[in-house]
């Protein structure tokens, strides 16, 4: 990794990294190192997060629950590079009130922005058959 970083910095047209990863594959020292490489360089940590309802992040499979998203952002200090947290705000399965308390959920902690993403096959195929909904207002 940290040669990767190191190359990929040294670019001269490079002003950062966008860096993904899942809330419970980053340890503090990882965490440490992201800190160093933010004194020179903009970094941004990303984290995925779907949903504040670990019902919902079973029923995806994503692998982890909202206890280590959590975690992962209390271990995030202010020394330590700012994060940004993908969103994809509907869900199969979940309501309007379910997206809402997400939102509250993020909103509770020290997030500096979140990415609102569309990436699924299956909402892509809901949105293309007129069965999918837009987003309009909060």
């Amino acid at each position: 990794m940290r040669a990767l970083y190191a190359e990929a910095l040294a670019v001269p047209e490079v002003v950062g990294l966008t860096i993904g990863t899942r809330p419970d594959c980053a340890p503090d020292e990882v965490l440490d190192y992201l800190a160093e490489l933010a004194a020179d360089h903009l970094i941004w940590l990303e984290y995925g997060l779907q949903s504040a309802h670990d019902a919902t992040l079973a029923r995806i499979n994503r692998g982890h629950d909202v206890a280590a998203f959590e975690d992962a952002v209390r271990r995030n200090p202010p020394a330590r590079p700012p994060h940004l947290r993908p969103r994809d705000p509907r869900l199969p399965g979940e309501s309007r009130a379910d997206m809402l308390a997400t939102a509250r959920f993020l909103a509770s902690l020290d997030i500096q922005a979140v990415k609102f993403t569309c990436s699924t096959s299956s909402r892509r195929r809901r949105w293309r058959s007129g069965t999918g909904k837009a987003i309009t207002s909060a």
